[in-house]
């Protein structure tokens, strides 16, 4: 299966040299590619170890019709990513060696956007909506792909190198 992972110049030309922006990290010092970094779920909210973990996220299409059609959660997921003015979309086909799921993020979303935010029920959802990517079927509103390794550098191929606010334009437009 192939997945498209969104990020910035500057963490494209960082996934070129070892370890995380250059600089050495314990799991993946002489690792160059794809590390994971972010927390799926922060720690506090009671859910087990493995949803604070590391991981690296990614859609299932180029251009996820499904998220760009929630043109609010589309616009604050391409400004959280790109830092920078450009955006740099990477493709890579999935092996069966790769630990990868596929969550909803339509609860993290949804709580990020209420004035009074359940937190706890949010992303005790958002963890409970992980399944093994190869038992999706189509059936989340928000599909994300969150992967718990690394994947390496000649493994990811450049699709797309634009500026963000021309992507950001386009794609919300009501035609796009």
């Amino acid at each position: 299966m192939k997945i498209y992972h969104y990020t910035d110049q500057k963490a494209y030309f960082g996934m070129q040299t070892p370890g995380i922006d250059g600089k050495t990290s314990e799991r993946f010092e002489d690792f160059t590619g794809l590390i994971p970094q972010l927390r799926f779920i922060p720690i506090g909210y009671g859910l087990p170890k493995e949803a604070t973990r590391d991981v690296s996220f990614a859609f299932i299409e180029k251009e996820p019709k499904s998220w760009i059609k929630y043109q609010e959660f589309w616009e604050n997921t391409i400004q959280h990513i790109v830092r920078g003015e450009k955006l740099v979309i990477l493709s890579f086909n999935l092996k069966p060696s790769d630990i990868a799921y596929i969550v909803d993020r339509i609860f993290f979303e949804n709580e990020r956007i209420k004035k009074e935010s359940n937190w706890k029920e949010g992303y005790e959802k958002y963890w409970g909506s992980r399944i093994s990517i190869h038992d999706y079927n189509q059936n989340y509103t928000l599909p994300m792909v969150i992967i718990e390794n690394g994947i390496k550098f000649k493994r990811l191929n450049l699709e797309l190198t634009v500026d963000k606010n021309e992507f950001l334009t386009f794609h919300n437009h009501p035609l796009a």
